[in-house]
């Protein structure tokens, strides 16, 4: 461009030589611009000869708006606890810097500062699950929203001390009766035969006690064979399915239960995926877990935790624990969050159809915690058992009564915690294509129940459940407050700190990431499996189907696991990482910080695949 006097500019076409002249300074810019010259200091294809431009006809600016550069997602916060998310870096601003703002309300505790796009939560506010965009606007050009997203306020979950993981009759990680295979040496099954040398069913029929670890994943194939994983031999066994390669520990077909026989047993991890072959188990008995005590078969269990296990495609249960006959009860069960659904209803029961729930029959202290039961004709029932609880539980998709609580006469009358469930019933589930539609029979009318024959608890107490709009069943007895629920029933007082309110799970972005934490998680991203993304899926979206054949779930039925080593993935053995990071000579040293675990054990609880343990 040349200013050629005073209120003149000439600008020349720097492709064609062609010169046009304009009397406004914003003329010539705009030409230059549609002759394709770009605004650089010179300007390109502009030329300025001699002359000063007038400071009253400033150089026209360029109005560029504010863009999103991705949709904000705030990591939950937690009561108690004070943070912040800086929401700026999802925006770029333009020419023009302005102000940020939030769709939505926001819960307690929670403020957004304008000018600086600063989320901060102030520890004190309720727990909260709300929805927001997020927007920007220079005041000039139109505003500019991000995507939906959630900001997530959890309600803390105190820990009682010494208290690492699970919680429940006996179980405290870091010192009480169920232990496991503390301070024993460790052991490592290396293939996925479903018995002999160096399976896991070897490991655990052992008359050895101890850790069991995999070094390898993928499936090991019970189709049409009998139970073969029977823990008997000797007690003091944790099998860390966490430790797994990515994949997991899973056992499929219609022989996949675990069967406890002995007392002080930790099940960690596991996917059992049950099913309805021909051969091998009877369809009548075939539960994820069978935890029976039966003294004239030397069955003795006691003392056991099964936590973070998955559970499918049971023909009878989708577990059981009971007791024979006259044998007296056994103490001390406790199932923490396991996911458990989809049995199948047509599956060759002596019954059928049964697609039922847990039964627990006699089970003396038993603890379901924080556990999913979805897709079932009925149960889980507890029944004649003296003194049990269920938890912060996630109950979907049955018909009639769904939880059922039995006193038996002459037996020991029953004392009965239930807090902070979540009954969910079905809005749209399809039930399988051979129903085409609802649920067969009377559907979901009522939550708890008693069988008929059967008495109602001496004592029930109940508090903050949420029955999802269903007739809530048969009322609280008895027990008038919490702290002499918790008396009555011997769970320990400091426990109840534990106890989430069902309020924590109520919203669907809430529920979708309390569900990703339970069932089979090894601890390596995707480890989740098709059957598991399934179950919860089903939850969230309301659109779960009862089933006659594996086949019929969403991802169409077993899935596929490849099979993997450790050798294969970390380069090492996973016996050999134990004695890089830990040291065989510190296994059964009481870790730091710890009463009584050792650092064996923090370090397979806690195993991440490749990292030294802290």
């Amino acid at each position: 461009m040349s200013i050629i006097q005073k209120g003149r500019y000439r600008v020349t076409d720097p492709a064609t030589g062609e010169v046009h002249e304009h009397n406004r300074h914003d003329k010539a810019y705009d030409k230059a611009i549609e002759i394709g010259a770009s605004w650089v200091d010179p300007p390109q294809g502009w030329e300025v000869m001699g002359f000063k431009l007038d400071t009253s006809d400033p150089a026209p600016t360029v109005n560029t708006p504010p863009t999103v550069l991705s949709t904000p997602a705030p990591s939950a916060f937690t009561e108690g606890t004070s943070a912040s998310y800086d929401m700026s870096q999802h925006i770029r601003w333009g020419t023009i810097t302005g102000t940020f703002s939030l769709t939505g309300s926001m819960g307690g505790g929670l403020s957004f500062d304008t000018s600086t796009g600063l989320l901060s939560y102030d520890g004190q506010g309720a727990a909260s699950d709300t929805s927001h965009q997020l927007q920007a606007d220079d005041g000039v050009n139109v505003p500019v929203q991000s995507n939906v997203f959630f900001i997530t306020v959890n309600a803390l979950v105190g820990d009682p001390p010494n208290i690492t993981g699970p919680y429940g009759y006996n179980v405290n990680n870091d010192g009480t009766q169920i232990v496991g295979g503390r301070g024993l040496a460790p052991r490592f099954y290396t293939n996925l035969n479903v018995g002999g040398a160096g399976s896991l069913a070897e490991l655990l029929a052992s008359d050895t006690g101890g850790p069991i670890l995999p070094e390898i994943t993928g499936v090991i194939d019970c189709t049409a064979v009998g139970t073969k994983h029977k823990v008997q031999g000797a007690g003091n066994k944790t099998l860390y399915g966490n430790c797994a390669p990515p994949g997991g520990v899973n056992l499929q077909g219609g022989g996949s239960a675990i069967q406890i026989d002995v007392g002080n047993i930790i099940i960690r991890h596991v996917r059992i995926l049950m099913g309805d072959e021909a051969g091998g188990e009877n369809p009548t008995f075939r539960n994820c877990f069978k935890i029976n005590k039966n003294t004239t078969n030397n069955r003795d269990p006691k003392d056991i935790l099964v936590e973070h296990c998955t559970m499918a495609f049971a023909t009878d249960q989708l577990w059981a624990v009971s007791k024979k006959g006259a044998d007296t009860p056994n103490d001390n069960f406790t199932f923490f969050r396991c996911l458990a659904g989809y049995p199948i209803r047509e599956g060759g029961h002596n019954q059928t159809p049964h697609n039922k729930g847990p039964l627990i029959n006699g089970a003396n202290r038993f603890a379901m915690i924080e556990c999913l039961v979805a897709h079932v004709e009925g149960r889980p029932r507890f029944k004649t058992a003296p003194f049990g609880c269920m938890l912060n539980c996630v109950l979907y998709q049955w018909s009639g009564v769904f939880v059922s609580v039995d006193s038996n006469a002459g037996s020991p009358a029953m004392k009965f915690w239930m807090e902070g469930n979540q009954w969910i019933p079905d809005d749209n589930g399809t039930q399988g294509p051979q129903y085409a539609g609802p649920i067969p029979g009377a559907g979901a009318n009522q939550c708890i129940s008693s069988f008929d024959g059967f008495g109602l608890p001496e004592e029930l107490y109940l508090n903050d459940n949420d029955f999802g709009g269903i007739d809530q069943g048969i009322g609280g007895s008895g027990l008038v407050n919490r702290v002499t629920a918790l008396a009555d029933i011997q769970m320990p007082a400091d426990y109840a700190d534990r106890i989430q309110t069902q309020t924590a799970i109520s919203s669907v972005g809430n529920l979708a990431n309390t569900l990703n934490g339970w069932g089979a998680n090894p601890t390596f991203a995707g480890a989740s499996n098709a059957v598991d993304v399934d179950m919860r899926a089903s939850v969230v979206n309301k659109t779960g189907t009862w089933i006659d054949d594996v086949s019929e779930i969403p991802s169409g039925g077993y899935p596929t696991v490849p099979a993997q080593t450790h050798q294969q993935v970390m380069g090492k053995t996973l016996e050999q990482w134990f004695k890089d990071n830990v040291g065989e000579a510190n296994y059964a040293l009481v870790a730091p910080g710890k009463v009584n675990e050792t650092q064996f054990e923090v370090a397979a609880r806690g195993f991440i695949n490749g990292i030294p343990p802290t």
